[in-house]
């Protein structure tokens, strides 16, 4: 019996042994715990997260809005600083911890803070890796290339980490730097130096200059002019020959980058004066394209009016690229004169490529308007004689010279040789003679980036920042490549609104 009773009680010891029934409870009772303070850690983790995210979409917001302000105008700095603050402010809540706006501070960052402050910086380390420092900031807004936004909040209390001994409060913050490298467009891919730089406080305005190309290895100076590599809007660029008349020749001009604009070598004069003289209904063989000749295509109409003391050839409508022209001696033709001292060689500013303004409109009354030497009887009272002047009387009261009108002069000063159908006198400009350059459409007027060429060393291929811009008015077409000097007369500079009108904006991210 007693053998009995001990076998029964081996058997079921080892049937106990072999049982595992209710072994997963013991384990997961085991890794409840755990699992608990994982997803515990995942909610506070996730809660960082958000608001982490939530924070760097408001600095990058507001990093943004900042630098579409950056143009390079005196009050672009203050003009970002009000887009950052209404950007920021218009956030109301990042979080259930963060229920305010966040108000940006007024003063600049210093290197390590992560307080709410902006830095305006001229420019960035060439590794991503290395510290923006305070060698990058700037104060001038000419040289404010990118803004810094920082925006930091604390007081996020974690729910869950306390229980495992760790700190429930935390602060999450966020970084953004933008940049504007904005484009300026509907403008010729051309620059000048500036004429007047070696002549401090000279006025530019209403004097002729004579322009000569500098595209080689040599230093630029006073009476150059250079080409520019347009920039898409995606800042590549595009520096081929033909591309570069076409942009002189065409109605819309290209975009050149507003900052950093890189000049072209290499051009030929020939295909200079292609592009320049197309706006005077002068079409030299180089003047088509893939879609033919320009002087089919309204892309590259020419101005309304065109005097020029020339003459196209008999049959001006026929076919082929060329409708070149003639020169016409007075009084068969009167071009509009250029500055005595420039003619004589006389002139004492800009390396003696500056006018002095005084020029014989008496001639050109007599032999284009039959006016003895006088301003026509329905000439403005007041309104000065400048070349320009002059020019914009003939279209607007109609009096552009054409041999019908019974005066000396043989040229008809509207364009002949154009075969496209778009009008060409389709311009805005203004019955008062108000001179509001903004206004105006013309071919004959370009806004024309200007460079102290001397005070940046400039010679051959380049980088430079233009110091300013001037519209010019062209008065002549350039001549054969022996004498290819462009005339102008300078017309003023484009104020801010002008500036503004041709912006485009390339904003975009630069760090976090």
């Amino acid at each position: 019996m007693l053998r009995s009773s001990a076998k029964t009680i081996g058997t079921l010891l080892s049937r106990l042994r072999r049982d595992q029934k209710g072994s997963v409870l013991i384990y997961t009772t085991g890794a409840l715990g755990l699992m608990i303070g994982i997803g515990a850690l995942a909610v506070d983790a996730g809660r960082i997260s958000t608001l982490h995210s939530q924070l760097q979409s408001a600095a990058d917001a507001a990093a943004l809005a900042g630098a579409r302000e950056l143009d390079m105008l005196p009050d672009s700095q203050a003009r970002a600083r009000a887009a950052v603050a209404q950007a920021l402010n218009n956030v109301k809540d990042f979080s259930t911890d963060v229920s305010t706006a966040i108000t940006i501070a007024t003063g600049t960052c210093a290197d390590a803070t992560a307080s709410n402050c902006i830095r305006f910086l001229s420019a960035l380390p060439a590794d991503d890796g290395d510290p923006v420092t305070a060698t990058f900031e700037t104060t001038d807004p000419e040289d404010t290339s990118f803004i810094e936004v920082r925006v930091a909040q604390t007081g996020f209390t974690a729910y869950f980490v306390g229980v495992f001994g760790g700190d429930t409060d935390s602060q999450v913050n966020a970084r953004a730097i933008a940049g504007n490298d904005s484009l300026i467009c509907e403008v010729p891919p051309m620059f000048m130096c500036n004429p007047a730089e070696l002549d401090p406080g000279l006025n530019l305005e209403g004097r002729q200059i004579q322009l000569f190309m500098q595209g080689g290895t040599g230093s630029y100076g006073p009476g150059n002019f250079g080409l520019l590599c347009p920039s898409g809007t995606e800042g590549q660029t595009n520096c081929g020959a033909k591309d570069i008349a076409a942009n002189l020749a065409s109605t819309t001009g290209t975009c050149v980058r507003r900052r950093a604009m890189t000049t072209k070598t290499g051009v030929t004069l020939q295909m200079v004066r292609t592009g320049i003289n197309a706006r005077f209904d002068w079409w030299l063989a180089q003047a088509k394209d893939d879609n033919g000749d320009w002087r089919d295509q309204d892309f590259y109409q020419p101005a309304v009016n065109v005097t020029q003391g020339r003459e196209p050839p008999n049959n001006p409508g026929g076919g082929g690229t060329k409708c070149d022209r003639d020169d016409l001696t007075p009084p068969d033709g009167q071009a509009l004169p250029r500055d005595a001292c420039i003619i004589d060689g006389t002139c004492t500013y800009g390396n003696g490529k500056v006018g002095d303004a005084n020029w014989d409109s008496a001639s050109y009354f007599t032999i284009n308007h039959g006016t003895a030497g006088v301003p026509p009887a329905d000439w403005p009272a007041g309104l000065p004689i400048t070349r320009y002047n002059v020019y914009r009387y003939e279209v607007e009261k109609g009096r552009i010279v054409t041999p019908d009108l019974g005066f000396p002069s043989q040229e008809n000063g509207n364009p002949q040789c154009f075969q496209g159908t778009a009008p060409v006198n389709d311009y805005n400009y203004l019955d008062d003679l108000v001179r509001d350059l903004r206004l105006l459409n013309d071919r004959r007027i370009m806004p024309i980036a200007m460079v102290n060429c001397v005070a940046n060393g400039m010679s051959g291929k380049t980088t430079f920042s233009p110091d300013d811009f001037l519209f010019v008015f062209m008065t002549e077409p350039m001549g054969s490549p022996s004498e290819s000097a462009l005339y102008v007369e300078v017309l003023g500079e484009l104020d801010g609104e002008s500036q503004q009108a041709l912006l485009r904006d390339v904003v975009q991210i630069y760090r976090r």
